[in-house]
């Protein structure tokens, strides 16, 4: 028999328990969305959504801001990366709301945590899963040669029967076409020799001649780096306002910024202070100038095994970093998985940056940065502008016209795994995607912002575009270069084209074959080496220039070519 001063004490600890005060759990925080926005009709965008106290087996879930209304936002699978950091991929409904997004994450133990206003649903560009294809233009490559003013016509004043094929051999790949002061020509690339790489940069007289004054022979190859060799790539190059030729690339040690004399000879002081400028983790893309001569440089940046980001570096004139732009020089934004083009658009006399990148296989994205290298969220939706188009779509090549509108080339798949064609589409200069732009004969579309550009049928890649303006200023042809290629039996016949839009993104039908002119440098063979490459020029007669390389018809190798065309 117990005790009865036992029976009490358990009665008493038993009365008490009812009333006691759970111990407080740890709190749920949610704070931030990388992408922060989508367009509708938008498919498996994964989503990294930031906070803390998230827990294996943590669920994400959208809610139009204010309610518990999903607005067509379903979370398809979410994975727990770490305590402050969940991914959820997310499937927007073609008709789901247009708002700002609250996301709400709670734990297998019933906790949760919300944050307000941390997504938002943007109207749709084409968001279809799929879209019907315009009919393929097929230029005869070299369909017209004249040595006099013929539109879309090779001029056969310029080297041979309007081209140039020159380079050291074996492997010599050009990214970006330059035109001095003088009227010459520079083409920058890369060597690949047998034994080591080089950067390899080529200078041209006017008339297409190689000019002797320039390296040897007008050539010139630099090896001159740690340990013999240069590059495993080179990605872009440019001219200064004083025709200094700038190299960005990545060797051995690294990403690097090269810069040599207009003659050719390397700046010393410049290579020295650029040595360090990138991080590990950096893979650099797209080099530009500032209209004040400072370079931007943009790129990926992969800091960690589970973080993706957008860079951008900004160098003074003599290669130091610019310590009045983001941190030391460096901006980067977690809104963009990565960079693909940087552009300078002019907005109120200052030099805003423009950067293109990725939040999703399927999306063009945009973001606009302060001349301080913040993200300006007065542009777009908070900062970003993002439009979803067909399959896939990605931003690689951007300019502005000169009003501040913005012009975006890139990649399209039409459907899923399709083949890539090439997409163009015009923004407003606050980042609104401007529907009156675009070719009303895609039949699919539409006059909605986008044109879609198929050459010869099969793969397509935009490499360059630029904006030509008439005498008063006002934008009249859209530029655009780049590579088209056609299935042959089993094989694949690659030709560089150079298209011309009216101001309105219709093609000009009175430019080449149907608005589209096409060369081939004997081979069948032709591409530029990457994108983003910068492969046309406007030279200052009014006449395009456009680069690739191109395969000799023995051997294999791989020559700089470069041809000219009339207006």
């Amino acid at each position: 028999m117990r005790h009865p001063a036992f029976t009490i004490a358990c009665l008493i600890i038993g009365i008490l328990s009812c009333f006691a005060v759970p111990r407080a759990a740890a709190q749920i925080t949610v704070t931030s969305a990388t992408p922060n926005s989508a367009a509708q009709g938008t498919v498996n965008l994964d989503v990294i959504v930031k906070g803390n106290g998230f827990k294996k087996g943590a669920k994400a879930q959208w809610f139009v801001s204010g309610t518990t209304n999903p607005g067509g936002v379903t979370v398809n699978s979410t994975a727990f990366n770490n305590s402050g950091q969940v991914t959820a991929n997310i499937t927007v409904a073609a008709d789901a709301v247009i708002s700002g997004y609250d996301i709400q994450v709670m734990n297998t133990d019933g906790r949760t945590g919300k944050g307000t206003e941390l997504f938002a649903v943007n109207a749709n560009g084409n968001s279809k899963a799929s879209c019907s294809a315009p009919a393929p233009i097929y230029p005869v490559p070299n369909a017209c040669l004249s040595t006099v003013s013929a539109t879309g016509c090779l001029d056969g004043g310029f080297g041979t029967n309007g081209t140039v094929v020159a380079g050291a051999g074996n492997s010599s790949e050009p990214v970006a076409i330059r035109q001095q002061t003088d009227g010459k020509l520079v083409v920058i690339g890369q060597f690949n020799g047998s034994t080591a790489q080089s950067i390899e940069i080529i200078r041209y007289n006017s008339d297409g001649s190689l000019d002797s004054t320039f390296g040897t022979n007008g050539i010139l190859e630099d090896f001159t780096f740690a340990g013999g060799t240069c590059c495993y790539g080179t990605f872009d190059g440019a001219l200064d306002q004083n025709g200094n030729i700038v190299v960005l690339g990545q060797s051995p040690n690294g990403n690097f910024v090269r810069k040599y004399s207009s003659s050719g000879v390397p700046d010393a002081a410049f290579n020295a202070n650029s040595a360090n400028v990138f991080a590990s983790g950096m893979s650099s893309k797209t080099l530009r100038l500032q209209p004040d001569g400072k370079l931007l440089i943009s790129g990926g940046y992969h800091p960690s095994k589970s973080t993706f980001e957008a860079f951008v570096i900004r160098l003074n004139s003599d290669g130091t970093p610019d310590a009045g732009f983001g941190s030391g020089g460096l901006a980067v934004t977690t809104i963009l998985q990565d960079s693909q083009a940087v552009a300078v658009q002019t907005v109120n006399s200052l030099p805003y940056i423009l950067v293109a990148g990725a939040i999703s296989t399927n999306s063009f994205a945009l973001v606009r940065l302060t001349p301080s290298g913040i993200v300006d969220t007065t542009f777009g939706s908070k900062g970003l502008a993002s439009t979803t188009y067909c399959a896939s779509s990605k931003i690689y090549n951007l300019a502005t016209d000169n009003t501040g509108n913005i012009l975006a080339a890139g990649l399209v798949q039409l459907t899923v795994n399709g083949v890539q064609k090439i997409e163009l589409a015009r923004y407003t200069s606050v980042g609104v995607l401007d529907t009156t732009f675009g070719d009303p004969s895609n039949s699919s579309n539409g006059r909605t912002g986008l044109t879609v550009l198929d050459t010869f049928g099969y793969t397509n890649q935009p490499t360059s575009l630029m904006p030509v303006f008439d005498s008063s200023g006002a934008l009249l042809h859209i530029l655009m270069a780049g590579n088209g290629s056609e299935l042959s039996g089993s094989a694949v016949n690659k030709y560089l084209f150079l298209a011309r839009y009216n101001a309105d993104g219709s093609l000009d039908p009175l430019y080449g074959m149907g608005g589209v002119s096409a060369v081939n440098f004997g081979n069948n063979n032709n591409y530029v080496m990457q994108l983003p490459a910068d492969n046309l020029v406007i030279q200052s007669n009014g006449e395009y220039s456009i680069t690739s390389g191109a395969t000799t018809v023995s051997g294999g190798s791989y020559y700089f070519a470069v041809a000219r065309y009339w207006p």
